[in-house]
């Protein structure tokens, strides 16, 4: 018998304590498939006593500004430009990067960091910035990494995958 457990993504907005009651308020709503599609699980999480109700914000008000928030982020994240480097390659690429920033209150004199989107010249001419992203890349290609270890096992994906895995292990440094 396999040993199965259920914890939450390490990095999610959820505590691991909460697993099993999100886990059991899912699968109470997937279909006798398996499947999931998020407009069930919101309407099944509607009711003040539905287990998943406390992980979603009922608040109309607060919801559809951070709503709003979402499409923002995604608009900015949409917008590419196309640059033709020196050596004659053209790319597109994203016209900005989601960093954190020190920003300074005049009025109050405080200082706070703050996450905003930064354009990618802005970015290149500070290197804490370039840090950041550098760092994220590096963290996307172990995530990628470590997705494909989950199914490394299932020959379907192991032999479609192999060779590229072996390009990202060698990046990496595993």
């Amino acid at each position: 018998m396999t040993d199965i457990r259920v914890r939450m993504k390490p990095g999610s907005r959820y505590h691991d304590s909460e697993a099993l009651t999100i886990e059991a308020g899912l699968a109470a709503v997937a279909n006798a498939e398996g499947y999931l599609a998020p407009p069930e699980v919101v309407d099944a999480a509607r009711p003040a006593n539905a287990p998943l109700h406390p992980y979603f914000e009922w608040d109309d008000r607060i919801a559809a500004r951070n709503h709003r928030i979402d499409q923002a982020r995604h608009l900015i994240r949409a917008v590419e430009v196309h640059i033709v480097r020196d050596d004659g390659v053209a790319q597109w690429q994203p016209k900005y990067e989601n960093v954190i920033v020190v920003r300074a209150s005049e009025d109050e004199g405080t200082v706070t960091k703050e996450r905003v989107y930064a354009p990618l010249p802005v970015v290149r001419t500070a290197p804490a910035l370039i840090d950041q992203v550098a760092n994220r890349l590096e963290r996307d290609l172990i995530a990628a990494h470590q997705r494909y270890m989950q199914y490394a096992h299932v020959p379907e994906f192991r032999d479609r995958f192999a060779q590229l895995m072996a390009q990202v292990e060698a990046l990496i440094g595993k």
